[in-house]
């Protein structure tokens, strides 16, 4: 995680929590940006929904790991 992403407890660690917090807020906005990709492929059969779906599942599991 970058360095200034990092909060910081009064004894200068970084708290478990705001890495999980943080790690949560990526994923639900990820998975909210495919959920919208799924709803416009549905309502436009000419959206290209197979190349984006693809990028933000790999980008959500890099996010992950």
């Amino acid at each position: 995680m970058r360095p200034t992403d990092t909060v910081r407890s009064s004894d200068g660690r970084e708290t478990a929590r705001s890495q999980t917090e943080r790690a949560l807020a990526v994923y639900r906005e990820q998975a909210a940006a495919l959920a919208e990709m799924e709803t416009r492929q549905r309502s436009d059969p000419a959206f290209d929904f197979a190349d984006d779906s693809l990028a933000i599942r790999q980008q959500l599991i890099a996010t992950i790991a």
